[in-house]
């Protein structure tokens, strides 16, 4: 698997996630974490999926299948109530196409797709024709997205925290935060690749209040790496160097060594 086509995929994903998010602002009772915006992926029907909304028609729930490109209303009954190819439609157009299909099932709202309150990366082929994921790329993304899930889902249990494992549309991370304790907060995921990593990478960090946490005696981990100076400080795994055999006892190990220096187990 290249690295660069799996960045371009999570970012042309990213992109697309902001129908989702614009949708969750607009319609879901606001939160103060703003985790009324955020998605979950669903790896068993290859789609994105927003948060349970009221229609006049009962409950729906917003999603962006990827294997189909086409963003759906979803029923109660996990059926699919009414759907729309975003296929050959550029971004802005696909704004438009969800706002439309979302009149016909009852939702008007005219800030259905009002700009968000925080910006993303500018992307140069929003103004493209949005194209079917090739299988293969698809696959991949959903492995490490699934992988994510498997793993944080797994974390929760293990520290007996309850959890939402949830994918943020601001920096496209999913991710969990819990509170240890009344001093320690904790966040772990799987983030986009940026300069820190220079691949997407799964990751853990504490937080100490308006305090910064200190890493100064934290060990030299078997796999992935803690990152002591900078603005974000806390332990990283690079995705490209997980290994594809023992993939997730690598990432259990990553996480299990993080952890019991973060909370001195």
């Amino acid at each position: 698997m290249k690295m660069k086509d799996y960045t371009k995929t999570d970012q042309h994903i990213h992109q697309l996630s902001q129908i989702l998010a614009k949708m969750n602002r607009s319609l879901v009772p606001a939160k103060d974490d703003d985790s009324h915006t955020n998605l979950y992926w669903d790896p068993i029907r290859q789609q994105l999926l927003g948060r349970w909304v009221s229609s006049p028609g009962g409950l729906l729930l917003p999603a962006l299948n990827l294997e189909q490109t086409e963003f759906q209303w979803i029923n109660k009954k996990m059926k699919v109530a009414g759907k729309a190819s975003l296929v050959g439609k550029n971004y802005f157009e696909a704004e438009d196409l969800v706002k439309a299909l979302s009149h016909d099932v009852g939702i008007e709202k005219k800030s259905l797709m009002a700009p968000l309150h925080f910006e993303i990366p500018d992307y140069s082929f929003k103004n493209s024709p949005i194209n079917t994921l090739e299988k293969q790329k698809l696959l991949e993304w959903s492995y490490f997205r699934t992988l994510a899930n498997h793993i944080l889902i797994d974390l929760g249990e293990a520290i007996q925290k309850d959890v939402e494992v949830r994918i943020w549309p601001h920096h496209f991370d999913t991710g969990i935060y819990f509170q240890w304790n009344d001093e320690i907060g904790i966040g772990c995921g799987l983030a986009m690749e940026d300069d820190m990593a220079g691949a997407p990478y799964f990751y853990i960090s504490a937080y100490s209040g308006e305090d910064a946490f200190d890493y100064s005696d934290a060990t030299a981990l078997a796999y992935g790496r803690w990152i002591k100076e900078g603005q974000w400080k806390g332990g990283i795994l690079p995705v490209d160097q997980l290994g594809t055999d023992n993939a997730m006892t690598n990432l259990q190990f990553f996480y299990r060594q993080t952890l019991s220096y973060l909370i001195k187990w």
